[in-house]
């Protein structure tokens, strides 16, 4: 920034006689409007703070911060007005410009450019409302089966993957030492990359990666659009199986003569990853259980899959 400095002396040490020529105040009104470029980093049309009918908000109408009047309306438009200033010299017309916003009921005409509506400005978010946003990630399931996500502001390099809480073996070399221990961590499941979202908005995501299962749902590609009545053959189901089976597949209450069939679950979870490390996670349960259904005098099982928070 350019700077004057009003408290000067002259050479006969006088101070406080700094002289106001048209050339000084234009360099300070030069400064001025230089500031007012940082408005541009929200945008070229917003709000900055709201009026509450008393007292007057600040608006930005295509860079230029001006203030604004009113209650909220439908449109807002821009007020300029002039005046003229006397002298002994003699009258300076329109001498300055004022320049206001305010919301209003007139209603939108093509060509004028002094009106806009008011969906057109949207109040900008703070530094610390922003930092909270940033890398937020929730997670809700509806009718059992559909996965809705909702994240804050991500970054080029943030991506939304489906991760599975999986076992990882002990390894040793060859003369019987651990060079890796047993964990159980979170892996990316089936390489499975998820679309991202407007941040702060509610939405269905979508494979984009692999490409053998690009824009299927979560749903369908875990379950690969099985038929839930008949045994899954899918890898989750698959694991949940293998985990009942070591179990038993039921149990028997002689009391009532009835099979009490078990469940199991698959832990999975929804991740925001930047350059391959988790910032925030939200885990999710994909569920198997098997009823008993009585028929020709045996006794059948039907699968049944779900999701759920876990």
């Amino acid at each position: 920034m350019n700077y004057v400095n009003y408290s000067t002396t002259t050479q006969a040490a006088q101070s406080g006689k700094f002289p106001v020529t048209i050339q000084g105040l234009e360099f300070t009104q030069s400064q001025i409007l230089e500031i007012q470029k940082i408005a541009l980093l929200g945008g070229k049309c917003y709000i900055i703070v709201e009026p509450n009918g008393s007292i007057n908000g600040v608006i930005v109408w295509d860079g230029e911060i001006l203030p604004l009047q009113g209650i909220k309306a439908a449109n807002i438009r821009i007020v300029t007005t002039t005046e003229n200033i006397s002298t002994d010299s003699g009258l300076y017309e329109e001498a300055r410009k004022i320049r206001f916003c305010e919301y209003t009921s007139d209603a939108l005409i093509d060509g004028n450019l002094t009106i806009r509506a008011s969906d057109e400005f949207k109040r900008v978010r703070t530094n610390l409302e922003l930092e909270l946003l940033r890398g937020s990630l929730d997670v809700k399931i509806v009718n059992k089966t559909e996965l809705w996500v909702r994240h804050g502001l991500l970054s080029d390099d943030d991506e939304i993957k489906l991760m599975i809480k999986k076992r990882r073996s002990r390894r040793v070399d060859d003369n019987g030492n651990v060079i890796l221990k047993a964990s159980n961590g979170w892996r990316n499941y089936q390489k499975i990359v998820l679309s991202k979202g407007t941040p702060n908005v509610w939405y269905q995501p979508v494979v984009l990666s692999p490409t053998t299962l690009l824009n299927r749902s979560v749903w369908n590609s875990l379950t690969l659009e099985k038929d839930t009545g008949f045994a899954p053959d899918d890898e989750l189901s698959i694991r949940v199986l293998r985990t009942i089976r070591k179990k038993g597949w039921f149990t028997v209450d002689h009391s009532l003569n009835t099979l009490n069939f078990r469940r199991g679950h698959v832990r999975l979870g929804v991740a925001i990853l930047n350059k391959y490390v988790i910032t925030n996670l939200v885990p999710i349960r994909y569920n198997l259980w098997i009823n008993s259904i009585i028929e020709n005098g045996g006794v059948r099982k039907q699968y049944n899959r779900s999701l759920s928070l876990d």
